[in-house]
């Protein structure tokens, strides 16, 4: 018996791939997309999520603190309003456009960060209206992610 070099996996897989060549690019993009558009999914959730809550909370605060936290809220509403048209856009539109759209998603996903943060500042020390915003983020979070373990396992089952 001659020692050789023991066969390994890469081995196998260059006698017989598993996509072809033509394949697999496309195969490629068109996962990258989908896992794309499913995290701005989950982004679109959880503003939604923390908008609603608080919009809410915003009563409760008063003066100028009420003021920047009617802003902020504005704010996020315009930036959850570009974010879902981008989103559109992209599901509409081909591959060549969503590395444009990726920036213009993260730019606004920026903003409504900021806005949030802008809103938890103007609540200063009222420890209710803050707490009452991380946990709708929190709850929009783990909708989200519901949302996709569901999906998986009905991909996994179907």
């Amino acid at each position: 018996m001659a020692l050789g070099r023991r066969p390994r996996c890469n081995d196998y897989l260059a006698k017989k791939p598993i996509l072809s060549t033509e394949e697999y690019p496309t195969w490629k993009l068109k996962a990258r997309r989908m896992f794309y558009l499913e995290w701005v999914k989950g982004r679109l959730d959880e503003i939604d999520t923390t908008l609603a809550s608080l919009e809410g909370c915003a009563a409760k605060l008063y003066g100028d603190a009420r003021a920047k936290a009617d802003r902020a809220v504005a704010d996020m509403h315009q930036a959850r309003d570009t974010f879902g048209k981008l989103m559109k856009e992209q599901a509409k539109a081909g591959q060549e456009t969503l590395a444009q759209s990726k920036e213009a998603l993260k730019n606004q996903w920026a903003l409504f960060e900021r806005s949030f943060q802008t809103y938890v500042d103007a609540a200063g020390k009222q420890v209710d209206v803050q707490r009452a915003a991380f946990e709708a983020r929190a709850a929009g979070q783990r909708m989200a992610w519901q949302e996709a373990i569901d999906e998986l396992h009905k991909s996994a089952t179907a």
